[in-house]
């Protein structure tokens, strides 16, 4: 399969010149629901800063951890981001390595930090692959988390489960746009095809991780952020390896991935919640047995769940 980008270079490139980009999927999921800019919006000091406080205090990107490498050893230079030119700009939007971008202008702007006149110096002028979008039948969206997505899923950037699913997810969002598809509430099988040949990856396990999203994309719609746990992952992904059960007691549709409105209120009720009534899963010979504790919920909410073993 021809890829829909290269990537020249690397370039040395002033750090004042490269913008931060909140679309990445290892950001976005971090609750980057409020950054929704225009092309034009986000290249607004005002709103390069709004990206950049939410990339310093989120616990989760460890920018700390950064500025403690580089202030010892400076910039490595086999660490490169990857960059796109603004068109009609001198700028450029870091695709890939927004997290050390933002260690570095924390590093520059801090006079306090010990670091020593040589790393600094390495961290004003970096080098950076240049993406280049080559396709005029895959759109500019889809090529970049096309390329995202390999980086990530191909190559041996860190992740979590979560962050994996959505670099499936936008890829597979890609190959729908690149066929004139939209989205819609039916999984596609043509796009479901395409991205698992593209990653190599089993079709089943690729649903599986799309469902991951979809269910995920639905409880943050539906309640606060902060309600959700952080490794909800891993309870979302029992949805789609036990279907039949998850339509039965949650409303689960194997077409849509998702919840019906009852369905996805119980089910954060049961599996999510705080205080939610599973507290282990186990599989064996019979299927999958939950694992419930009463008392750590409402009865009304047990109801549907009667049949689940008791611990």
């Amino acid at each position: 399969m021809t890829m829909p980008y290269r990537m020249n270079g690397p370039d040395e490139i002033d750090t004042k010149k490269l913008l931060l980009w909140p679309n990445n999927p290892r950001l976005k999921i971090s609750d980057f629901s409020e950054v929704k800019y225009t092309d034009k919006q986000l290249l607004e000091s005002a709103n390069q800063r709004n990206i950049f406080k939410l990339l310093s205090k989120h616990e989760d990107h460890d920018v700390i951890t950064l500025i403690k490498s580089m202030s010892k050893v400076g910039f490595m230079r086999e660490k490169a981001p990857i960059v796109m030119k603004i068109e009609g700009d001198d700028r450029y939007l870091v695709l890939e390595g927004n997290r050390r971008l933002t260690a570095i202008k924390t590093i520059l702007s801090d006079n306090s930090l010990q670091i020593s006149p040589v790393n600094r110096k390495s961290l004003v002028i970096i080098p950076c692959w240049i993406f280049e979008h080559t396709s005029k039948e895959v759109p500019l969206k889809s090529a970049i988390s096309r390329m995202v997505a390999e980086a990530h899923i191909k190559g041996q950037k860190a992740h979590t489960k979560l962050q994996r699913a959505h670099m499936l997810y936008d890829a597979y969002e890609g190959f729908l746009a690149e066929k004139g598809k939209s989205r819609g509430f039916s999984l596609d099988k043509d796009a479901l095809a395409a991205t698992a040949d593209f990653f190599d990856f089993p079709e089943k396990e690729l649903e599986g991780e799309i469902s991951v999203v979809r269910l995920y994309k639905q409880f943050v719609e539906a309640y606060e952020f902060e309600d959700i746990p952080k490794k909800c992952s891993e309870r979302l992904s029992w949805v789609h390896k036990n279907p039949s059960q998850f339509k039965k007691n949650f409303g689960y549709d194997p077409n849509s991935l998702c919840f019906d409105e009852d369905g996805l209120e119980r089910y954060f009720d049961v599996f999510l919640h705080p205080d939610a009534a599973v507290i282990a899963r186990r599989s064996n010979r019979r299927g999958t047995v939950f694992f419930i504790a009463p008392p750590k919920v409402p009865k009304r909410c047990l109801h549907p769940y009667e049949r689940l073993p008791e611990r």
